[in-house]
């Protein structure tokens, strides 16, 4: 597995950012939007340019992913997960809760993506970002 550090600190599977559909993809579509780009290509140039921009992004496409943590068929598919990187205990949802916000923003990201797509709440698209 090749993991690419970004400036910011988030690790990357192989310089891709998996994006779900559509939410993602609205999100992405809006951030280039708002830029002088026209293709992807021009946006990933745009964003290499302005790293702050890297940062933001991260932290919309973040706040959407979270979002479906309040679905109970989700939380209840990740909770075993998510606490297989603390001690073993008995948990209830404010532990799991709380064992979620001591988890770096990358380890999350990295842990909900592929349990999004068994819950079938998102399909799953890539977006290279570098080349």
């Amino acid at each position: 597995m090749n993991i690419v550090q970004i400036e910011n600190g988030m690790t990357l599977q192989e310089n891709t950012v998996y994006l779900a559909a559509p939410h993602y993809f609205v999100t992405l579509k809006g951030s280039v939007l708002e830029t002088p780009c026209e293709t992807l290509e021009d946006y990933r140039d745009y964003l290499n340019d302005h790293p702050v921009e890297i940062v933001d992004l991260q932290r919309d496409l973040l706040i959407v992913l979270t979002q479906f943590l309040r679905d109970k068929e989700a939380f209840s598919l990740i909770e075993e997960q998510i606490n297989q990187y603390f001690e073993p205990t008995k948990y209830n949802s404010y532990q799991v809760k709380k064992n979620i916000r001591k988890m770096k923003s990358s380890q999350l990201l990295h842990l909900l993506l592929p349990i999004a797509q068994q819950v079938s709440l998102l399909r799953t698209i890539k977006v290279k970002l570098n080349t």
